[in-house]
């Protein structure tokens, strides 16, 4: 794979390349912030797949949906696709998944055998307890090159960008 450092001067390049080719309307900044975001992003979430995930055979999206029912509870499929940002037939491709692997099970109501919920197993609340820790460790590491203050301020000021972004 592609090195870090590579990435980032990659990154570099085409912000410059874009600024030359559209001219004075271009804002680097802006574009750049935005596109080491979304590396910033990319390589976090590839970085935990790796090196925590993979053990357990999950994926980041599998862990989001985990973390959403430990924090909401059982819930309809459409709901976790809707908090998740997902496909519904996603949500569905991951709960036969976890489903398999004993972490998640699927809750008829008696009232409405149409309603179909799903909730985690004390196996899947048990291994997102473990997971987390792990997790927490790593997203600690990652950010060891930075204070407590830059960190602060890292969270504020993104908070502050994401108030802009306009989310269904």
């Amino acid at each position: 794979g592609i090195r870090l450092q590579e990435h980032l001067e990659n990154a570099d390049a085409v912000q410059r390349y874009l600024a030359q080719q559209i001219g004075d309307s271009f804002n680097v900044a802006s574009s750049s912030l935005i596109s080491n975001l979304y590396s910033a992003s990319l390589l976090v979430r590839h970085d935990i797949e790796k090196e925590i995930l993979a053990q357990e055979k999950l994926s980041w999206t599998a862990m989001l949906m985990m973390y959403t029912l430990y924090v909401w509870g059982e819930s309809e499929t459409k709901m976790i696709a809707k908090r998740l940002k997902l496909a519904p037939s996603s949500v569905t491709s991951l709960t036969n998944t976890l489903e398999k692997k004993g972490l998640v099970v699927r809750v008829y109501k008696p009232t409405d055998r149409r309603l179909v919920l799903v909730k985690l197993t004390t196996v899947g609340i048990n291994l997102l307890q473990t997971l987390s820790k792990e997790v927490n460790q790593r997203e600690q590491a990652l950010v060891s090159s930075l204070t407590p203050d830059e960190i602060f301020t890292l969270n504020s000021l993104l908070k502050k960008m994401l108030h802009n972004v306009n989310t269904q």
